[in-house]
């Protein structure tokens, strides 16, 4: 973990700031973006 730069803290920002579809949208372009490496 921690590839991002992103510290625990902030990831729970981050999720608190945005809803639950709009989180699953972003894991699922991380996930294709890993993919492509």
């Amino acid at each position: 973990m921690g590839r991002m730069g992103l510290s625990v803290n902030e990831l729970v920002e981050i999720v608190k700031a945005i809803d639950l579809q709009t989180f699953s949208e972003i894991m699922e372009l991380c996930a294709s973006y890993e993919q492509e490496e």
